[in-house]
């Protein structure tokens, strides 16, 4: 009797070691610790602004917290722009703070100076987030991002005609209105206001 008691101690306690092993590996398995649905930016668009003419590593500003939570300690993430940048203007950081990647888009130094609103007023861009963990096991996530061109009074008004030639009659009371003349700006806003004076 006193022996089929000890033999059964025996049984209980390896039992209890085996569990006690399963549990630890699901606890600290990456594989299992998180999905792919906990991956994932905060929003599916994000809006942000830039100056046009900003130098070359000009971060673009946004009221939105741009990035992705993680719940993996481990997990390393890595943005990258894969779409609406035909020029090559822009690149993706990361920036980790805590629990949180940020996103963070600035221009390249090769694109010094090269924004300008009157010919390219917004960017559409696709971004890409891949968290890696390990051994081996990958996550993505996929964001858009409009980055709007803010005006700068970077243009010069120009009228319709080089030389206007306006005839006015020696009689012409004072204050009458002898011709009509109008130029144009292309920035916007204040920046395309126009005063006119005699030089």
């Amino acid at each position: 009797m006193g022996e089929r008691k000890k033999g059964g101690w025996k049984h209980v306690t390896w039992l209890y070691v085996i569990n006690s092993c399963l549990v630890l590996l699901q606890f600290t398995s990456p594989s299992s610790a998180s999905s792919q649905d906990d991956f994932a930016f905060t929003r599916d668009t994000y809006n942000a602004t830039i100056y046009e003419k900003a130098p070359g590593k000009t971060y673009v500003k946004s009221s939105q917290k741009m990035g992705i939570y993680i719940s993996d300690e481990w997990i390393s993430v890595n943005y990258k722009i894969f779409g609406g940048d035909l020029s090559d203007v822009f690149r993706a950081e990361e920036y980790r703070v805590g629990d949180f990647y940020f996103l963070r888009v600035r221009t390249l130094t090769s694109s010094h100076g090269i924004l300008n609103r009157e010919l390219e007023s917004h960017y559409h861009l696709k971004i890409k987030a891949v968290g890696k963990l390990e051994p081996g096991i990958t996550k993505t996530a996929t964001c858009d991002l409009i980055i709007n061109v803010l005006d700068e009074n970077d243009l010069q008004p120009l009228f319709d005609f080089e030389t206007y030639d306006i005839s006015v009659s020696e009689d012409t009371p004072i204050h009458s209105s002898i011709g009509k003349l109008k130029a144009y700006d292309g920035d916007i806003g204040i920046n395309s206001e126009i005063y006119y004076s005699f030089i």
